[in-house]
């Protein structure tokens, strides 16, 4: 019982004898003490009954007539009812306090297994892939483009969502406006054109409307707003770019936003007096051009990483725009581009690779036991390993991949022995029991959201 319920039981039994000008008996107290108890566990659904042979030895008992008395000194007691009310309020205010909190894992969990999609999930959707988007938006770059599409520059923006939706790993949708999205916690990319369901595939049919950008995508901590274009003439800035930068401003003006990036997005490389207008905008807002090969690269690295934190992705934004904003002339742009793309990548792929190599080990074990040596071999051969260790070490033969996986063997087996996916047994791999890696993994997430929880209450 809890203190309240027990002062509870006290005040009844003061109020009885109290009534009976400050003496009663046993059985009179205790009749009108379960009376009592009956009524109020009938409006306030709380019973103390239980309580009252502990409750009656805290009263004095008169020498004389055996009766029980009041305390001689006593604080002001509260009546029954104020007591029972007190804890009815504390009772509705838990049961509020332990659904909120239900619903708020529940929530939690929605959040933790929506988290989990991966970027093959968001695009099948869209029945695409990353190759197939990839592959289309190279021939976005031929003549081939413009004849085998209704609608060219809709494909082009569709795919340049779809590009955007695997490099934030974060799930598309096409809808014409964006209010929903402002407010929402979850992070998206709106493309504001429409697709339709052609020979089992999705193809852009629908160019986004005026009034606003083509592409937004709210990020973790920022937003994006894309404008995608297959123009390449002296009109382009005046017919696309020029209005762009006016939806930017009704953007940050009428949502209150700041933290915003304008991505321009070219099949062909930007002419020099259209670059140049740009820039001249870049003391104003954080601009960025890219064509589709930069647009490609970025999506090749982000495809190598699961969860590439956003912030990531943000860094080689901030530095494109700086190069902008130094007051750089196009040819030096695209210079500083290639090799700022090429850093990035790199600083990224390069501390991931043990980690990206271990996940390929069990994936190539397929829940099997193999040798390692057999596993060298399967990850050599393995067309992700290729391309992952031809964009961050330019390693193209596959003897030297071999030799080089071959090196990092004994942390391979170090990580994957620390994640709960694999083991050493006698020259092989052994995969563990996928309950390993789960406890492993919600562990860590479990001590970091407590960490968390902390510095919060600290903040506090």
């Amino acid at each position: 019982m809890s203190e309240l319920e027990k002062r509870l039981a006290f005040s009844i039994i003061y109020h009885i004898i109290r009534q009976h000008g400050g003496k009663a008996d046993y059985g009179t107290i205790k009749l009108e003490f379960f009376r009592f108890c009956e009524r109020i566990s009938q409006r306030y659904d709380i019973n103390v009954i239980e309580l009252f042979e502990e409750t009656i030895n805290q009263f004095p008992i008169h020498e004389r007539t055996s009766e029980y008395c009041l305390p001689i000194k006593r604080e002001e007691i509260k009546t029954p009812e104020e007591i029972a009310q007190e804890i009815q309020n504390l009772y509705r205010s838990k049961n509020i306090y332990i659904t909120e909190t239900i619903l708020r894992d529940a929530e939690e969990y929605r959040k933790i297994l929506q988290k989990m999609n991966t970027t093959t999930k968001y695009l099948s959707k869209w029945n695409y892939t990353p190759r197939k988007i990839i592959r289309e938006l190279y021939e976005s770059k031929t003549s081939e483009f413009f004849s085998k599409y209704n609608n060219p520059p809709a494909h082009f923006e569709f795919l340049c969502s779809l590009a955007f939706s695997s490099i934030f790993q974060i799930p598309l949708e096409s809808i014409g406006e964006y209010e929903d999205l402002i407010s929402s916690e979850e992070e998206k990319v709106i493309w504001r054109g429409g697709a339709s369901l052609k020979e089992n595939t999705y193809v852009g049919v629908n160019q986004a409307p005026g009034g606003g950008a083509d592409i937004v995508i709210k990020a973790r901590g920022f937003f994006i707003l894309a404008e995608c274009t297959l123009r390449y003439s002296k009109r382009q800035w005046k017919e696309e770019i020029e209005p762009i930068f006016r939806h930017l401003t009704n953007f940050k003006e009428r949502y209150g936003i700041t933290d915003v990036f304008l991505i321009f997005v070219t099949a062909y490389e930007i002419l020099n007096d259209t670059y140049n207008w740009i820039s001249s905008q870049s003391e104003r807002h954080n601009v960025v051009i890219i064509n589709v090969d930069d647009l490609i690269e970025i999506m090749k690295t982000s495809l190598f990483i699961p969860g590439l934190p956003h912030v990531t992705i943000r860094k080689i934004l901030n530095m494109l725009y700086k190069f902008i904003n130094a007051g750089a002339d196009l040819e030096t742009y695209n210079k500083n581009k290639l090799l700022a793309l090429s850093s990035w990548r790199n600083e990224i792929l390069l501390p991931y690779e043990d980690l990206f190599l271990t996940f390929k080990t069990y994936e190539i074990m397929r829940s099997r036991m193999k040798s390692i040596s057999q596993v060298i071999h399967e990850l050599a051969r393995n067309n992700e390993v290729k391309d992952y260790l031809n964009a961050s070490r330019n390693f193209m033969d596959e003897a030297v991949i071999r030799t080089h996986i071959d090196n990092k063997k004994s942390t391979i087996i170090k990580f994957g022995e620390l994640l709960g996916l694999f083991r050493e047994l006698n020259g092989s791999l052994a995969p563990l029991e996928w309950g390993e890696f789960e406890n492993t993994i919600l562990k860590i997430l479990g001590y970091l959201k407590q960490v968390q929880r902390e510095n919060d209450y600290d903040t506090l």
